[in-house]
This record gives structure tokens, C-alpha cells and sequence, in this order.
């Protein structure tokens, strides 16, 4: 597996981007999938939220797109070599 770092906003007021731009590394086999297991970790185990994270099909800013739609904003995802 691959190692992602991955960017996204959380809901914070302040004027200083650490406390609101969050970074994070996921072990994933390529951007979309490192996404997605961002996405279901951040997701209450019992949700149904995680199955429709796994469901979701596109590219990866087809997938950012639909992630949008419950509130999880993401910026950006590279590779670290």
C-alpha cells in the first residue's frame, strides 16, 4: 500500500489555517481509496454513512463532490514517496 497525505477542512473559527486546514496520513492503494478510509474513519461505526462512503464511484473529484454533500470537505490528496 501506498502512504497519502490527506487535506481537508474541518468547522473551526480562527484566523490561523492550522486550526481548520487538518492533515493526515493514510496507508490506501491510491487517492480516492485514501479518501474514502479519511472519510470512514472520521464516521461513527454504526452509521450508514459508511456504507455509502464505500459506494461511491467517480474520480476522485467526483468523489470529493458527493463526500460534500454530508459535510466532509476536502482540499487536496498527494502521494508521499
Amino acid at each position: 500500500m501506498k502512504k497519502y497525505e490527506v487535506i481537508y477542512l474541518i468547522d473551526v473559527v480562527s484566523e490561523n489555517p492550522d486550526d481548520y486546514i487538518i492533515k493526515e496520513i493514510v496507508h490506501a492503494d491510491n487517492e480516492i481509496d485514501a479518501i474514502k478510509k479519511n472519510a470512514i474513519s472520521m464516521t461513527r461505526k454504526d452509521s450508514s454513512n459508511i456504507e455509502w462512503i464505500n459506494n461511491i464511484q467517480g474520480d476522485l473529484k467526483q468523489v470529493i463532490q458527493e463526500l460534500m454533500q454530508c459535510h466532509y470537505c476536502y482540499i487536496g490528496v498527494k502521494e508521499i514517496k
